[in-house]
């Protein structure tokens, strides 16, 4: 009788701890703070480049739209490191692959090798500078040796961006944030030392080791790219022209 009436019972309503309304303020404004930024993101998407060269932005937008969910993505290079985590989104667990603060440049041409050994079912696809690619582009031999099914995007600004970047800002630091800030145009000619690099044809140096190649120069020809290496009988390379200004 004691236990069907204490069952019967009203329960009276509890506050939530302090530490449950904490939390709920700082999960909120994590919320907030990330619609605030994702706005300002997709406004990058709105860039007028239909003539190209492409805006950044849209390199690991239209990847993730091609390549299938449980993707693995590697990421490498300064700028385009940067780019990448902007707009990448991690929907699958075990699905990237990056070096973060450590500055290994290059280390994005072996990764996805192993990440492929490592799940075989897996796509893989890594997103990287020119530079970065320039470290180790013999892993695409390696590739085609082992009969690996992996897509390199490169991002092509022909430069040492990041370095480019700050070499400028230290030179010239008001005209350098003016310039990027207001009118998105590299740096003027001279503010910078061995920071820009030469025209490579990284499609062509790819088909050059057995891999197939594309060259991306206009945004709408970036998708039937992507969708041509991820179809692929093996290791891809798609060089893609990104708006040097925009890439800094």
């Amino acid at each position: 009788l004691g236990v069907a009436l204490l069952a019967a019972a009203p329960v009276e309503a509890q506050e939530p701890s302090p530490h449950v309304v904490d939390r709920q303020v700082w999960l909120d404004a994590i919320g907030e703070a990330r619609t605030s930024n994702r706005a300002k993101l997709d406004r990058a998407l709105e860039a007028k480049d239909r003539k190209g060269p492409i805006h950044p932005a849209r390199v690991p937008v239209t990847a993730q739209q091609v390549f299938g969910e449980d993707t693995i993505w590697v990421i490498d290079g300064g700028n385009t490191a940067v780019w990448s985590q902007f707009y990448l989104e991690a929907r699958t667990a075990r699905s990237m692959l990056s070096t973060y603060k450590f500055g290994m440049l290059g280390a994005g041409m072996a990764q996805p090798l192993g990440a492929k050994v490592a799940a075989p079912d897996r796509p893989v696809c890594c997103l990287l500078g020119d530079g970065a690619f320039g470290m180790h582009p013999q892993e695409v031999e390696t590739a085609v040796r082992h009969r690996l099914r992996v897509t390199w995007v490169v991002f092509a600004d022909r430069a040492w961006g990041m370095v480019k970047m700050s070499q400028s800002i230290a030179a010239k630091p008001v005209k350098t944030v003016a310039r990027r800030m207001l009118l998105d145009k590299p740096p003027a000619e001279g503010d910078t030392v061995y920071a820009d690099l030469g025209e490579i044809r990284y499609d062509e140096l790819a088909r050059a080791m057995g891999a197939h190649g594309e060259r991306v120069m206009r945004p709408d020809e970036l998708r039937p790219a992507l969708e041509r290496c991820r179809d692929a009988d093996g290791p891809s390379v798609v060089h893609v022209d990104v708006d040097s200004g925009a890439h800094l």
